[in-house]
């Protein structure tokens, strides 16, 4: 390739001070638009390797692919020189649906992005979805914090969030693959996949299989991981045992008995009391 077919790479600095901003892939787009692209194989391009597990689900790739008979493939995809291939960066439910379209080959604009830059610009293109996938976030997080040392202040900076919704997206990759992959899919939405993550591993596919075939809305998901959890647990008494360890604050819902605690080892020691008095 030509270097007038390829698009300068921005300095991280710069594209830190674009994400102060909401519309920064909108920004980018326009960028990379006016700079003028090169046709690819398709078969050359390669789903970018830290976001490919949470893959679009098949509903919206099939929604694109529709818009693409119809009006073509109007944008063309970012992608970067990666090992002896092409990775995406922008442009992951074109790149699926032009895949279920058949298309040979595809408009891109090549760039030069660092692996940091790359995941940056994930970053601001999931935020900025209005149906941005929650698990692509976590992945992203993951790779910026154990890659390149982001703090989750910074992280909750970058992504207009707070540190504690940071926490709970990451702790998401800790549920089993095949809860994660039901997640990516689109059968579980966040809310019933965070309702998930204190269970152990073999009650998580259990529960997750009783909420997909049951249609359960999240807090029956809630309510239905608390009896797994506390099997014959009255209400009071774990409010009882909480007070007594000092928990921070319970809240009451129609269906659901959320429990703060000030320190990891707090809420330890609640877990431990409730299975003494379960034995």
């Amino acid at each position: 390739m030509s270097k007038s077919q390829r698009k300068p790479n921005p300095t991280l600095s710069s594209l830190m001070e674009k994400f102060a901003r909401n519309d920064v892939i909108a920004e980018l787009e326009k960028e990379y638009q006016v700079s003028g692209g090169v046709m690819l194989s398709l078969s050359l391009i390669d789903d970018n390797h830290t976001v490919r597990k949470a893959r679009p689900s098949k509903q919206e790739s099939e929604r694109f692919a529709a818009a693409l008979k119809d009006r073509g493939l109007w944008n063309p995809l970012l992608v970067r020189p990666y090992q002896g291939r092409y990775e995406l960066i922008l442009g992951r439910k074109r790149y699926y649906g032009a895949r279920i379209v058949g298309l040979k080959e595809v408009p891109c604009v090549i760039s030069e992005a660092s692996d940091e830059e790359t995941l940056l610009m994930l970053l601001a293109d999931v935020r900025d979805q209005r149906e941005g996938s929650v698990l692509e976030m976590a992945l992203i997080y993951q790779a910026l914090i154990s890659e390149y040392g982001y703090s989750q202040a910074t992280l909750a900076r970058l992504s207009h969030a707070s540190r504690s919704q940071i926490t709970n997206i990451i702790r998401l990759l800790k549920l089993p693959e095949p809860v994660i992959d039901e997640l990516a899919k689109g059968r579980l939405t966040y809310g019933h996949a965070r309702a998930l993550i204190p269970l152990s591993y073999n009650d998580c596919l259990d529960v997750s299989e009783a909420v997909i075939r049951n249609s359960y809305s999240v807090r029956e998901t809630e309510e239905l991981c608390r009896r797994v959890l506390f099997p014959g647990q009255r209400e009071d008494d774990l409010r009882a045992t909480a007070i007594k360890i000092g928990a921070d604050s319970i809240k009451k819902k129609e269906k659901s008995l959320t429990i703060d605690f000030p320190t990891k080892g707090a809420l330890e020691t609640f877990l431990a009391k409730i299975s003494e008095k379960k034995n």
